[in-house]
């Protein structure tokens, strides 16, 4: 080949390479900023929960004690008093879940892990759930006890909004049951509503960010019960029927592969 195209060629390829880093320096230089911009915003939303955390463990304290003197108070004062509990109790779990979807985005997500007894790590769970959402919920939790390495606090966070989108959607206002199962490598938690049940379209969109078919709800809390669910190795999955309800089955592995 001539100099000059040899040349030419070599000149090129320099050109190249000097565009191409260019380009990954750039688009470096656009992820640190993102990067910046979730943990900024993931500071803001910690901030914001630690200040409503500590008023609204107030209200529900005080109303709680309201709501449990049966002598002395008007009927109609203790349903106040239990509907505040209900409805305080609402904003904290909203507020654990903003906080939660905000870590999960910038990256600063830990899940600590510890070996909990799940069945009655369960019954507790139903126990406050009943009081809070203002509902009967009918558990079953045969068999002996079970050990998990779970995130009690995030999974009790996914309990929470998966009971709680299931007493929304079912406009019947029937029982809820939920109750524990297991197999070869999972346990299994399965929440069923006696609603309408979930057309395909809904399914498909359900654990979507900001996807809701409720006008109470946000759309968040699903999408981080199922990131937080996979970070235990887990999924969540919802089978429905039109006109037979509403069941989510949350899937932890019990040890090894999952």
């Amino acid at each position: 080949m001539h100099p000059l195209g040899i040349f030419l060629v070599i000149a090129g390829l320099l050109l190249a390479l000097a565009v191409s880093t260019g380009r990954w320096l750039h688009l470096r230089q656009e992820n640190a900023a993102l990067k910046a911009a979730l943990e900024s915003r993931a500071d803001q939303v910690t901030a914001l929960s630690h200040e409503m955390r500590t008023p609204l463990a107030v209200i529900i304290g005080s109303a709680g004690i309201l709501a449990e003197s049966v002598d002395g108070l008007p009927p109609r004062t203790q349903r106040f008093a239990t509907s505040i509990v209900a409805n305080a109790s609402r904003l904290n779990t909203l507020a654990e879940t903003l906080l939660t979807q905000a870590r999960l985005e910038a990256g600063l997500f830990t899940v600590h892990r510890e070996r909990v007894e799940v069945r009655t790590f369960l019954r507790d769970a139903i126990i406050e759930l009943r009081q809070v959402i203002g509902r009967d919920i009918a558990i079953d939790t045969p068999g002996p006890p079970v050990y998990v390495d779970l995130d009690p606090n995030l999974v009790r966070q996914v309990l929470d909004n998966v009971v709680t989108n299931a007493s929304r959607h079912d406009s019947a206002q029937g029982t809820l049951s939920v109750s524990l199962r297991m197999t070869e490598r999972h346990v299994v938690i399965s929440v069923h509503d006696q609603g309408d049940g979930i057309d395909e379209r809904g399914r498909r969109q359900m654990f979507q960010k900001y996807s809701t078919t409720s006008n109470e709800g946000t759309g968040i809390g699903l999408y981080v019960s199922k990131k937080i669910i996979e970070l235990h190795g887990g999924r969540i999955l919802v089978d429905s029927l039109a006109g037979a309800g509403s069941s989510f089955l949350v899937l932890l592995p019990t040890g090894g592969e999952s």
